[in-house]
């Protein structure tokens, strides 16, 4: 929770005055429900600014890179199967020799909301 502290985000680079979605429900600590209506689409590898706006590892050209550093597989929503370790992966991605954003990066679970007839 330390990256999302209001002294992190100045008013020069937060557009919203650390006041985003990601950020409150962080601080909540909700939980995950198991909600029948959602499917689970993949993971991503998103770097979170300030302002709560994010990059995904498609902001860069390093797919194969991650695939093959981390034996991954993408799935066919163009999102990472279940990453095996997650660990490795975060701390590569927050390392400079990454090449990407110098931001916190997560990995994260997308899913999307079935439809009614589903």
């Amino acid at each position: 929770m330390d990256e999302f502290s209001e002294e992190n985000n100045t008013d020069k680079l937060n557009y919203n005055k650390g006041n985003f979605g990601l950020r409150h429900n962080l601080i909540k600590r909700t939980e995950e429900g198991n909600d029948r209506n959602e499917e689970l689409l993949g993971y991503d590898f998103i770097g979170l600014e300030c302002d709560g706006s994010f990059h995904s590892f498609y902001c860069h050209d390093i797919t194969k890179e991650l695939i093959d550093k981390f034996s991954l597989t993408l799935n066919a929503n163009g999102l990472f199967d279940r990453p095996e370790r997650p660990v490795e992966i975060t701390e590569y991605l927050n390392a400079p020799e990454a090449g990407v954003e110098p931001v916190p990066w997560y990995i994260v679970k997308v899913k999307r909301q079935k439809n009614a007839g589903s």
